[in-house]
């Protein structure tokens, strides 16, 4: 899930619940989270993206949850 405010500058910020595991869990996929979006940080609009966590979620998952995030924001005109 994905949270878009406009903006001129980007910014982005992930949030992973503590349903999903301890501090060493919850980082790793912080960690996890912020590598995929570094690598397809072009493919995002210029604003602020809060990115939340719902499930513990693998790196291909993770990577076609932000491919769905990066065309639904691009899709609202943002």
């Amino acid at each position: 899930m994905a949270h878009f405010i406009e903006e001129p500058r980007r910014r982005v910020a992930f949030f992973v619940p503590k349903a999903i595991g301890k501090a060493v869990v919850r980082n790793r996929c912080k960690r996890r989270m912020h590598e995929i979006y570094r690598r397809m940080k072009r493919k995002f609009p210029e604003g602020r993206i809060i990115f939340r966590l719902k499930t513990d979620a693998g790196g291909d998952e993770l990577c076609e949850s932000f491919s769905g995030c990066a065309q639904k924001l691009r899709g609202m005109g943002a």
